[in-house]
C-alpha cells in the first residue's frame, strides 16, 4: 500500500502578505526584546524642576488660614459685611459651571 500525500497551498495574495506581516513583526519584537535598556533614564532639567514644584504643591494647604482667621476675627467683632447681590451671583455663577 502507498501512502499519498497531498499538498494544499493557498496563494492569495492576502494570506501571503498577511503572514509576512505576521513574520516581520514577530522579527521586530525579537530583536527589540535582545536590545537592552539603558541602566537608568536621564531626567531633564525642566522634568526636575516640575517634580519639585509637585512636591511642594503637595504640602500646601487647600485652606488659606490667613483668610480664615481675618473672617473669624470680623465675625466675632461684628463687621463682617457681606453684599447680598454679589454672593447670590457668584452662587448661581458656581452651579452653572
Amino acid at each position: 500500500m502507498t501512502d499519498i500525500i497531498m499538498k494544499i497551498q493557498r496563494t492569495d495574495a492576502s494570506l501571503l502578505q498577511s503572514a509576512q506581516s505576521r513574520r516581520q513583526e514577530a522579527a521586530a519584537m525579537t530583536a527589540s526584546a535582545q536590545t537592552p535598556a539603558p541602566a537608568q533614564a536621564d531626567i531633564s532639567v525642566q522634568a526636575q524642576g516640575l517634580e519639585q514644584a509637585h512636591q511642594r504643591m503637595q504640602e500646601l494647604s487647600d485652606v488659606d488660614m490667613d483668610k480664615v482667621e481675618q473672617i473669624s476675627r470680623a465675625l466675632a467683632e461684628g463687621t463682617l459685611e457681606l453684599d447680598m447681590d454679589a454672593l447670590g451671583r457668584a452662587i448661581i455663577e458656581m452651579h452653572c459651571r
